[in-house]
């Protein structure tokens, strides 16, 4: 999924900067720790973000996830009324 917006967008001297924890580009208005977060959230998770920053202007965030490959329910799963046979 990608969060974009029109504003001005990342100088390229802020654009690795803006992941570090504690970096504001709002001065008081912001703790710097949001990207931060997100980052290791996503990292985490085994995912990616990354920036895109045109010069005319915006921003970009891209977040990837890998596809999990899909498996058959194991006898300990739980299920839901009615998604096995013989059930009462």
């Amino acid at each position: 999924f990608s969060v974009a917006d029109n504003g001005p967008g990342v100088p390229p001297d802020q654009r690795e900067k803006i992941f570090q924890p504690f970096h504001s580009t709002k001065g008081h208005g912001g703790t710097g720790l949001g990207l931060a977060v997100v980052r290791k959230s996503v990292k985490e998770m085994g995912g990616k973000i990354r920036l895109n920053s045109p010069e005319e202007g915006g921003a970009e965030f891209v977040v990837r996830f890998p596809v999990s490959p899909s498996r058959a329910p194991a006898s300990g799963d739980t299920h839901g009324p009615g998604s096995r046979s013989g059930s009462g």
